[in-house]
């Protein structure tokens, strides 16, 4: 009962703050309020004293079958395992694959009928909502990681506040940010893939999914420049400049105070031998040295060696990693532990020992 009053007091405080998730998080509420109520009901039977096990059995049992629906929905098989179309199209692209997709896609599924005022004039009129097969086979979420392929957006509302900075900006040039972060899949109005010089690789209702040439996922960089607060970073990461190439598309940002090398260089690829959710295997080559950077997530549990050789790695551009390359051909091996693991585990095991203890001594007594 206390833990679902937790989980309740969460659900309220996650539905405040994203009320347009309120129809998915209201079922939730109910239900929980629901099984409270039962378990409350359950436990004064049993503190009591009362002879009632069949219906304390009931009442903890019956939460669960009147939550069914919501925590498990039944929809065609066919829908959420079959990949769609898109996903086969984007497999001709190298891992790892990321795409952008925009957050409201309008008019995605064919023309709608306009609504008219009693003036005469067209209403305006709420976007549709898509259906859960549409949203799928447009890797809306999380969806497309069944098929190997990474949101570049998270609205994860445990998400980084650095994510949502960085996408912030990087609003008057969002192609910046694709091509920094080596995002290589973007959904478009297919009436922008043309004039952009892109390759659509797909098409559904006026959106098409496309190839975008940005920078490798993996590379050396020959070039950097230093900003501890994520501010001063953003301005060196995406300069206001008309026209002309980006000065910085060669240039890394690193997270921690120190030197600084100017380049006009381009980014030089690593070769990718794996890249999975806790390990990243790359070879880099460099003529001079610079600092290998990977378009993967700054958080703590990270590790890196370059040769085998155990290296400390830094925050670069906010979002990604980066080690300290010497000249040459290397391998550099990312692994990720979840930090605190070990302790956790310690922690629990001590618990079960605790509660195994208080069993016996029950029994004794």
């Amino acid at each position: 009962v206390g833990c679902t009053l937790i989980a309740l007091v969460a659900l309220g405080v996650l539905r405040s703050r994203h009320p347009d998730a309120a129809s998915a998080i209201d079922p939730g509420l109910i239900n929980g309020a629901l099984g409270v109520a039962c378990g409350a009901a359950a436990v004064v039977l049993v503190w009591r004293g009362m002879r009632a096990l069949p219906l304390v059995l009931a009442l903890l049992v019956l939460p669960s079958f009147g939550a069914q629906p919501a925590v498990a929905p039944i929809v065609d098989r066919a829908i959420v395992d079959v990949p769609p179309a898109w996903a086969d199209a984007a497999a001709r692209v190298a891992s790892p694959r990321r795409v952008y997709r925009p957050e409201r896609m309008v008019e995605l599924f064919g023309a709608r009928a306009p609504v008219m005022t009693p003036t005469s004039k067209p209403a305006a009129e709420a976007p549709e909502r898509e259906s859960l097969e549409d949203a799928i086979a447009t890797f809306a979420g999380t969806s497309a990681w069944r098929w190997g392929i990474a949101a570049a957006r998270s609205d994860d509302p445990a998400r980084l506040p650095d994510h949502d900075l960085t996408w912030r900006a990087a609003a008057s040039g969002g192609g910046k940010l694709l091509d920094r972060f080596g995002i290589s899949l973007v959904i478009l109005p297919e009436s922008l893939v043309i004039p952009k010089h892109l390759t659509s690789l797909g098409r559904r209702g006026r959106w098409a999914l496309a190839e975008f040439p940005g920078a490798p996922a993996a590379s050396v960089m020959r070039g950097w420049s230093r900003a501890v607060d994520p501010r001063d970073a953003f301005a060196l990461m995406f300069p206001i400049i008309e026209g002309g190439p980006d000065p910085f598309r060669g240039i890394t940002v690193l997270g921690e105070p120190g030197d600084a090398r100017a380049s006009k260089a381009p980014p030089l690829p690593c070769t990718i031998d794996d890249w999975s959710a806790s390990s990243i295997a790359l070879r880099c080559t460099s003529d001079v040295a610079g600092y290998a950077v990977v378009s993967s997530s700054a958080m703590p549990g990270w590790s890196v060696t370059v040769d085998d050789a155990e290296a400390r790695w830094l925050p670069a551009d906010v979002l990604r990693r980066a080690v300290a390359f010497p000249a040459g051909t290397h391998r550099v091996h990312w692994t990720f532990s979840a930090p605190g693991l070990s302790l956790g585990l310690a922690i629990a095991g001590i618990g079960l020992a605790l509660l195994i203890a208080l069993g016996l001594a029950s029994r004794r007594s």
